[in-house]
């Protein structure tokens, strides 16, 4: 997916990396769960960070 096509993930990417920038870290809350899998893929393009996904399929550890 081409964030440029989409322009809520691109400014979401553009939020991020302003974070990144600063040298903070980040949440990210969506009800979609295939958003959360998006964005998952993206950041890992765009920062190489593998962005851990926290939602109700979550398993017990």
């Amino acid at each position: 997916m081409d964030p440029k096509e989409v322009p809520k993930l691109s400014k979401t990417l553009e939020i991020l990396n302003g974070v990144k920038e600063k040298q903070e870290k980040a949440l990210i809350f969506t009800e979609y769960k295939t958003m959360q899998w998006i964005l998952k893929e993206e950041i890992m393009n765009e920062f190489g960070i593998n962005a851990a996904i926290i939602n109700g399929e979550t398993p017990r550890r």
